[in-house]
C-alpha cells in the first residue's frame, strides 16, 4: 500500500513537473510574441511618422547637420506653428535631437542611418514607376 501511494506521488509531480514545462513553454512563446508584437509596433511608428512629405523634406533639410529652427522655418515655407509640430514629433519619434541656445532651437539627425531606409524606399519607388509604366505602354499598344 505504501508503494501505491509512493506511486502516486511520482505520478502526480511527474504531471505537475508536465503541467510547468507547459506553461514555461506557453510563457516563453507569449512573450516572444509579444516582443514581436510590440517591435512591429515601433517599425509601425516610426514609418508612420516618416510617412509625411513635410517631415522627410526635413530630413533632407538636415541631412547636412545641424540647423537651427529659424533656418528650418523658411526652407520649408509652411507656417512655423506647422514645422514646429512635426520637429517635436519627429524628435520624440527618436528621429531627430536637439537642443536649446538662448531663444534657437537647433536640431539634428540622431542616426544617419535612416537615409540607408530612405534611398531603399526612393529604388522601390523609381522601380514600381518604371514597372508601372512599361505596364501602360505595353497596354496601349495592345495585344
Amino acid at each position: 500500500m505504501q508503494f501505491f501511494a509512493f506511486g502516486k506521488f511520482l505520478r502526480f509531480y511527474w504531471i505537475l513537473g508536465s503541467f510547468i514545462a507547459i506553461l514555461v513553454h506557453h510563457g516563453a512563446l507569449m512573450q516572444a510574441n509579444m516582443n514581436e508584437n510590440r517591435k512591429v509596433q515601433l517599425e509601425a511608428d516610426l514609418l508612420s511618422v516618416l510617412a509625411q512629405p513635410t517631415r522627410l523634406k526635413i530630413l533632407y533639410f538636415l541631412k547636412e547637420g545641424e540647423q537651427c529652427a529659424c533656418k528650418i522655418n523658411p526652407y520649408m515655407q509652411e507656417d512655423p506653428s506647422v514645422v514646429s509640430r512635426h520637429l517635436v514629433k519627429m524628435r520624440e519619434a527618436g528621429l531627430l535631437d536637439s537642443r536649446r541656445e538662448g531663444v534657437s532651437i537647433y536640431y539634428w539627425i540622431r542616426d544617419d542611418r535612416i537615409f540607408n531606409v530612405l534611398e531603399t524606399v526612393d529604388v522601390i519607388v523609381r522601380e514600381a514607376a518604371r514597372e508601372k509604366a512599361e505596364h501602360t505602354a505595353q497596354a496601349m499598344d495592345g495585344p
